[in-house]
């Protein structure tokens, strides 16, 4: 009996040996406790409130300390969770039977990688596990986490539903990460992944075929199924790096880069494990004020904590593959110079790079795309751009701007002589209003004013640059009437017209001369930046009204045309100019002169149709519609 204790304390000795140097830093400066929430592994005080950032003394929230108590050291191979109280205390205790130190990061603790004054500082961790942050990351404390996996470390990464913002900051713990993975000042997402915003509730067997994989059959045993709880899924992108692995998807999900639940992958020297959903970690104990649930070893059959414990060995384990770490940025696209903003027609691109290396830079290549389309490029050599100068470039060919609409100019630079520099780009949003234009070709009718009623009708074209839906018609007689009409579900394209009639007429009670315009706006509060147009027209009424006094001594025949040839006779007058023009206001045929009446005209071929006919003479001008 003696030898075999001798025995199990040299293996235990032997295995702890090699694992102490495996330290594990689980973050609680992210408001993890705030809320329904108690994501740490252990917490003495419940004694502040997260609104958004931390206070002291004013709650009950659980305030995670740096060390758990009681001691590591304490624990054995039959130690339970409750051992620490947190609702990561499973976690926390398991890691401490595979002999890794474990600590918390307080809400004071500071982010950094690096810095020799940070006793927390993240070098001094194999592991970083952030579940379900709640603030954003700053710019420098991305920059750290991404160098500390660069460099070797490991981190796991557990985000929740969206939604999940429990200290009313307007940012749940997807948008936070995938920030971190957007904006850190290294590599746009640098891991080959992002968490969608929604919210799922799988109990999820969707589990590729691979019997080597580290996390599905690791030391903690095989994992067979999960089970969400409000959690979300996740996008792959293997173009961002290709070490990206999905191994737990949603039920009816293909093996695909869509619908993973959980992923890992390498970036440089490290790794990182990316889970989908809280709940899978969390073993129901904690802050008594918080509603947990096992999810631990009750959910999943147990799966869950094999799963994370898998992964945390995983991480762990230091081995010679990995990516190296990309190379910080050479030549940086400095700034687009030019367009300020983009303007209809030519509009010139002018680009500054500077030279962020230890050296000259001679040769590189240029390029500038709108909306994803390439549109310019340039090589360029012997520039001699010295360390920290810069250099401004101007394309020869303009943009072409014709229409209105979003525009995205991206500019972008390479050194394919030089394989010490790495490319940078950059991008500018600009958006033209589209052009809304209406013209009034002519007046159709009246033809001629007369008194009593008169119907209203124009000819209108779209001159604009979007289909109008709805047109304001005004019809006024210069010092007297005034009629607007409505015309609503025009569904008018740009370059067609419309002929619009209105269904009020106007009413002539007497004899004069009278001017009509109309005028053409747009109905509704599009109406900014929208063109209108007015279009005038003079008549003639005498006392007895044009149509009785004229209309017995003017006359076309034949009416509707046959062939090409059509008398018109004023009676007792002489005509001095002939006008036919399509109902648009196109001329096509014009004669000026002195003919006496009848005369008879010859027509070009007419299409089918309606056509409008001016007469001048000496008396005024008469008008009829002409047929073919």
């Amino acid at each position: 009996m003696k030898k075999l204790v001798s025995l199990f304390v040299l293996l235990s000795l032997g295995f702890l040996g090699s694992a102490q140097t495996v330290k594990v830093l689980f973050d609680a400066s992210k408001a993890e406790t705030a809320g329904n929430a108690d994501w740490v592994i252990d917490e003495d005080l419940n004694n502040m409130t997260w609104n958004p950032n931390a206070t002291i003394g004013s709650g009950s929230e659980g305030n995670a300390q740096r060390y758990p108590t009681p001691a590591q050291s304490g624990i054995t191979a039959s130690t339970l969770e409750t051992y620490w109280k947190g609702a990561l205390s499973a976690w926390g205790v398991a890691c401490a039977k595979q002999g890794y130190g474990v600590e918390t990061l307080p809400y004071n603790g500071v982010i950094s990688y690096g810095n020799t004054s940070n006793p927390q500082d993240l070098s001094n961790y194999s592991i970083y596990v952030i579940c379900e942050p709640n603030i954003l990351f700053t710019a420098a404390q991305k920059t750290a986490i991404i160098q500390f996996v660069q460099n070797g470390g490991g981190l796991f990464l557990v985000a929740d539903h969206a939604n999940s913002d429990r200290n009313n900051d307007g940012k749940d713990s997807p948008q936070i990460l995938n920030d971190l993975f957007k904006n850190n000042g290294i590599q746009f997402n640098p891991f080959g992944f992002l968490f969608d915003s929604v919210s799922v509730s799988p109990l999820s067997s969707n589990i590729p075929n691979l019997p080597n994989d580290s996390l599905l059959h690791g030391p903690m045993g095989d994992v067979t199924q999960v089970m969400w709880a409000s959690g979300n899924t996740i996008s792959l992108d293997p173009s961002a790096n290709a070490t990206i692995k999905g191994i737990v998807y949603n039920n009816g999900s293909a093996f695909g880069n869509s619908n993973v639940l959980v992923a890992y992958c390498r970036y440089g020297k490290g790794k990182v494990v990316a889970i989908g959903d809280s709940s899978p970690a969390d073993d129901g104990t904690g802050d008594t004020g918080d509603n947990l649930y096992n999810g631990w070893t009750t959910d999943a059959n147990g799966n869950h904590g094999r799963l994370i414990m898998n992964g945390t060995i995983w991480l762990a384990t230091k081995d010679s593959v990995g990516t190296p770490p990309p190379p910080l940025i050479d030549l940086s696209m400095d700034s687009i110079l030019a367009p300020i903003s983009l303007q209809r027609g030519l509009n010139q691109v002018r680009i500054k790079l500077k030279n962020l290396s230890n050296r000259p830079i001679d040769s590189l290549q240029v390029f500038y795309s709108l909306n994803q389309s390439t549109k310019d490029s340039a090589n360029l050599s012997g520039l001699n751009i010295a360390p920290g100068n810069s250099y401004t470039y101007t394309f020869s060919n303009s943009i072409s701007i014709l229409t209105g609409g979003n525009y995205t100019l991206k500019t972008w630079v390479k050194t394919p002589f030089d394989p010490f520099t790495t490319n940078d780009t950059l991008r500018k949003d600009f958006s033209i209003e589209y052009k809304k234009s209406i013209h009034i070709d002519s007046i159709l009718e009246p033809i001629t004013l007369q008194k009593g009623s008169n119907s209203l009708s124009a000819s209108l074209t779209n001159t604009g640059e979007v289909s109008l839906q709805e047109i304001a018609i005004t019809y006024a007689l210069l010092g007297k009437t005034k009629i607007q009409e409505s015309f609503s579900g025009l569904d008018l394209l740009p370059n067609t017209n419309s002929i619009l009639s209105a269904a009020s007429t106007l009413q002539i009670d007497s004899a004069g001369s009278y001017t009509l315009c109309v005028f053409a706006s747009k109905l509704n509060q599009d109406s900014i930046g929208f063109s209108s147009d007015t279009l005038c027209k003079n008549y003639v009424v005498t006392s007895t009204g044009l149509s009785k006094e004229f209309g017995s001594l003017f006359t076309i025949f034949p009416n509707p045309l046959v062939g090409s040839n059509l008398i018109i006779d004023v009676k007792q007058e002489r005509l001095i100019r002939i006008e036919l023009s399509e109902l648009s206001g196109k001329t096509i045929h014009q004669l000026s002169g002195n003919f006496e009446s009848p005369y008879l005209l010859e027509l070009p071929t007419l299409s089918a149709g309606v056509y409008l006919l001016k007469i001048s003479t000496p008396k005024g001008e008469f008008y009829a519609r002409l047929l073919k």
